[in-house]
């Protein structure tokens, strides 16, 4: 937070505690859950790429095509000390996933830390199974494998590394 003083002086607050927030879709009950320090930020960002068509969450865009923005509720859960969001967004995920009531993909915490849940990976793994790759893209993968092994010889005769 930022305040003015007498003087025009800038000050900027640092506040400690961050936000567990939940999407909530009203004819179906499930919830996204995500931690911020922006909660207005954070808000206006899910809503502008809800409405925008361009939301990373599939499942959620797609139930906010099909319901529309007056069946989503933006609210905050908790607000909590910053070093202990992560353990409580978990917890919120965790308690949803059990219920069928998640949104989310992953299982929660630091954006640097992001684990899809075993559900996710499976779905993930079966989307591929029986897919095949045009002669076009099997070219484009070999090339990039190329030049990817080609760097890494370079860097062995160079001494740099020791594979």
């Amino acid at each position: 937070m930022t305040k003015k003083t007498a003087d025009n002086t800038i000050v900027i607050e640092y506040d400690p505690y961050c936000y567990i927030y939940e999407v909530k879709n009203s004819v179906t009950e499930k919830r996204y859950i995500g931690q911020t320090k922006n909660i207005q930020g954070r808000k206006r960002e899910h809503l502008s790429n809800l409405k925008y068509k361009q939301h990373y969450n599939k499942e959620l865009q797609k139930d906010f095509n099909k319901y529309g923005e007056r069946n989503f509720q933006f609210s905050v859960i908790e607000k909590v000390l910053e070093e202990n969001a992560n353990e409580r967004e978990k917890y919120w995920i965790k308690s949803l996933k059990e219920r069928d009531l998640s949104y989310n993909v992953y299982n929660g915490g630091a954006s640097d830390n992001k684990h899809l849940s075993l559900e996710a990976w499976k779905n993930c793994v079966l989307s591929h199974i029986g897919k095949k790759h045009k002669m076009s893209t099997i070219e484009k993968m070999k090339k990039s494998q190329r030049a990817r092994f080609d760097k890494i010889a370079k860097l062995k005769e160079k001494g740099l590394i020791n594979v």
